[in-house]
């Protein structure tokens, strides 16, 4: 198991929480856009989780509200190959008071870019969105199996 303050390497997966509503597996992006979208609390970046450092699907699924939500699962290498008008994201290990081990951040998406750089905003969301196919959500409420 990787140590959580070790560099994301681009050969990792990370999975994001998506909330429900953003997910319908009967559209051809089952993700919406929404489930990038930073919340306010988000200055430094969404949150991400490292399975190699010891996230688990289940334990990502589980809010602080203890809602339990949809998975998904992104690799690195895809997320770092965008360029979006000269914006190149990364994904970093980060420091955070939740217990789920390997969180990491997308700093590049955060709250700043949300409201004050709409069109990349946009366009990075979009992006992402595209990465998550079915297959791709690893966990949806009321399961308790795979990774």
């Amino acid at each position: 198991m990787k140590d959580p303050s070790e560099p994301v390497s681009p050969a990792e997966q990370v999975y994001r929480r998506v909330r429900n509503e953003h997910f319908d597996p009967s559209l051809p992006r089952p993700v919406s856009q929404a489930a990038f979208r930073p919340t306010d609390s988000d200055v430094d970046g969404i949150s991400v989780y490292r399975p190699e450092c010891g996230a688990t699907a289940v334990s990502v699924a589980t809010d602080r509200k203890l809602i339990e939500h949809c998975v998904a699962r992104l690799l690195v290498s895809r997320i770092v190959s965008l360029n979006i008008d000269g914006l190149r994201p990364t994904v970093i290990p980060t420091q955070n008071d939740d217990p789920i081990p390997g969180h990491a951040s997308i700093p590049q998406l955060n709250v700043d870019l949300r409201d004050n750089h709409r069109k990349l905003y946009r366009i990075f969301i979009a992006e992402l969105a595209k990465f998550v196919s079915v297959e791709d959500v690893v966990h949806r409420p009321g399961s308790r199996a795979a990774e």
